[in-house]
């Protein structure tokens, strides 16, 4: 038998609330026994409502204490002398058997307005889904799908290989209401989205048949979880995404995973994530490259598989899509670093426009 899980928590007084958004608030604690302020992360629909100032919170300070990159601030469990209040309907129940466990409105339960809908549905009628395995590479693909064909809805499927709390996106939070998403499908154990779905293909379903969505951009929030092993990654849900897509009726489009600057020898060009996930997938799918390069590098990752690399995107459309998101990073890392894969994203989100076009 292994060791059981780790679970740390503390108490916590709110020294400042230092913003964020009514779905996610964002304050400085000053926890028993510490010497300096730390940051935390309330969900006020978890805990009854917003905090303020002077009440005390219990705190989930496990990545914190072990030194993880997640976020850096701690997560609010409860809130001293509170009890949540349920203000939705809705019998699906996610995070299911955890001390946290919620019930959601799922779009395609009975007695929901996208029951009869989801009930009738078949396929996605050819509808183009991006497939990604980074959170990076969600905003560039929307926003170039978005330049390319305005008037395209767009939909992100959020999975749960990462964060599962929708509120925590901040840049999905204000494409959505710029009105460049369409919709945020939370799929799985994911939650918080528009629509709430059980399963992936429930998820692309109700884009497609509830939301009206001609493309679906579907990965992951932050928080991609690996072991310095091939198999043993969320990385590799790509596959499943492209594979349920075909199965679907839908396109199946991928996002590449490509860095110059991570300086793990794994993820150097094209990431051995997406090698390995482009390796398991039983149908053929597209991917998307900027001309030139990195088209170049593309074919010959997947010279041996049944997928193909096609060129889209120009000068003008990619320093568009940087214009759009000038402070998007990944692991810490702008446009300067990480260029190559953002600008294979927005070639994803510009091809999945023009197939929906067509």
């Amino acid at each position: 038998m292994t060791a059981g899980p780790l679970l740390t928590l503390a108490w916590a007084e709110v020294a400042a609330v230092d913003g964020g958004r009514p779905e996610a608030q964002r304050l400085c604690v000053r926890m028993e026994g510490a010497d300096a302020p730390a940051k935390a992360l309330a969900y006020p629909a978890f805990c009854g409502g917003p905090i303020g100032v002077g009440e005390r919170v219990l705190l989930n300070t496990t990545a914190c204490d072990l030194g993880l990159g997640s976020g850096g601030f701690h997560l609010v469990v409860a809130v001293a002398g509170r009890t949540p209040v349920r203000h939705e309907p809705g019998h699906i129940v996610k995070l299911r058997y955890t001390p946290l466990q919620i019930a959601v409105p799922a779009a395609a339960e009975p007695g929901m307005p996208g029951h009869p809908a989801m009930a009738a549905a078949r396929s996605l009628h050819g509808m183009p889904v991006v497939a990604g395995s980074l959170h990076a590479q969600v905003a560039p693909a929307v926003i170039a799908c978005h330049l390319t064909a305005p008037a395209l809805r767009v939909a992100y499927v959020m999975t749960d290989g990462g964060a599962l709390p929708a509120a925590l996106l901040d840049e999905v939070h204000d494409l959505r209401h710029a009105g460049v998403l369409a919709a945020v499908i939370s799929c799985g154990h994911a939650f918080g989205g528009d629509l709430e779905s059980v399963s992936l293909p429930g998820a692309l379903m109700a884009a497609r048949h509830i939301a009206g969505c001609h493309v679906a951009i579907a990965a992951m929030g932050p928080g991609a979880v690996g072991t310095a092993t091939a198999w043993d990654t969320s990385a590799l849900e790509m596959a499943a995404i492209l594979d349920c897509t075909a199965g679907l009726g839908g396109r199946p489009l991928a996002m590449a995973r490509v860095s110059f600057a991570d300086a793990r020898r794994r993820h150097h060009g094209v990431s051995h994530h997406t090698r390995t996930a482009l390796g398991l997938v039983r149908s053929p799918a597209l991917l998307a490259a900027p001309p030139g390069t990195l088209a170049a590098l593309l074919r010959e990752a997947v010279a041996r598989e049944r997928h193909t690399v096609v060129e889209v995107g120009d000068d003008s459309l990619f320093a568009a899509v940087r214009a759009a998101l000038p402070g998007h990073r990944t692991m810490g890392r702008g446009w300067d670093l990480e260029g190559p894969l953002f600008r294979v994203a927005a070639a994803a989100g510009a091809l999945a426009a023009g197939i929906a076009q067509a």
